[in-house]
């Protein structure tokens, strides 16, 4: 985990933790009181997503920001709605944004074009990582990718110049054999260029203007015996309630309110349900709902 840093002014905002789905809410994906993006960015960074279609909520600040001069950037194997009106369209070769997004960091940190004064006070493991991103040059990327060097270090400069960047991902790497290598990788972009936490970049939002889950899921209401009953949780502890509750506690105390994005889901451990299923052990499943959801091909084994 590359960050455990409170903002620039003070406001102790932290980011910790190595699960995908805490560092998503912690990288303003929910709608917050301004919107899912604050003010306009000067760069809009968008990694297998189509907001255009899929989230109406993110493609208008995306318009928004286009006429007021922002810089649009798309990575995504289809030419979309989103990347039609991009800047730069990235259109890498299906299941490789891993090896891309390591090589727009080689060449950020190659360049020196990070923010030095915010990886020196806030990223940890910085050597780690420049050491990593060191193999992934983009002449190697580029028979990896199918995306041709220069267009490679033509993205990276221009996330480094028009800094602080807004960045968002969708399911095309959500779904992906590499998928929290992929997440991390965009959060690391967001991090080494100074785009966390500020204007125009990847902010923590406080609660929406709607009701959400948290307020009608009730889990308050479960007995602690009940509490335990729910698979996986004696050895999946931060995805299940036992983080849940650890972090709603500080929710509640930082916003007031038990605000479902920031405080991530409690779910089962999905593999040990799928076994108590098949074994019974440690006691029966005979039934699962699912709603617009499609687990045959989402979790294919």
């Amino acid at each position: 985990n590359l960050f455990g840093s409170p903002n620039a002014s003070g406001q102790g905002k932290i980011c910790a933790g190595p699960v995908s789905e805490v560092a998503a809410a912690m990288f303003g994906w929910h709608l917050g009181r301004r919107g899912y993006v604050d003010g306009h960015p000067g760069c809009i960074f968008l990694v297998g997503v189509n907001p255009a279609v899929g989230w109406p909520r993110v493609w208008k600040p995306v318009r928004d920001s286009k006429k007021a001069g922002g810089t649009l950037i798309v990575i995504d194997p289809r030419r979309t709605e989103t990347a039609a009106l991009a800047d730069i369209w990235l259109q890498p070769r299906p299941g490789t944004d891993v090896a891309l997004l390591l090589s727009l960091i080689h060449v950020i940190i190659e360049e020196k074009l990070y923010r030095i004064d915010f990886v020196d006070e806030w990223c940890h493991g910085f050597e780690r990582l420049a050491e990593r991103a060191r193999d992934y040059s983009p002449e190697k990327v580029a028979d990896i990718t199918w995306v041709v060097p220069d267009a490679i270090r033509m993205t990276a400069r221009t996330l480094a110049a028009r800094s602080p960047h807004y960045s968002w991902n969708g399911m095309g790497i959500e779904q992906q054999q590499l998928s929290i290598e992929a997440l991390q990788a965009r959060f690391i972009l967001a991090a080494i260029t100074g785009s966390i936490d500020v204007e125009g970049g990847n902010t923590m939002s406080g609660p929406g203007l709607i009701r959400g889950i948290a307020h009608i899921d009730a889990n308050d209401a479960l007995s602690p015996e009940q509490k335990q009953k729910q698979l996986g949780a004696d050895r999946f502890r931060f995805t299940s309630l036992p983080g849940f509750d650890l972090i709603l506690e500080n929710t509640k105390r930082v916003w007031g309110s038990p605000h479902q994005e920031q405080t991530m889901g409690a779910s089962a451990h999905q593999p040990t349900l799928y076994r108590a299923m098949l074994s019974g052990e440690p006691y029966p499943v005979r039934a699962m709902i699912t709603l617009a959801h499609n687990p045959l091909v989402t979790q294919a084994n």
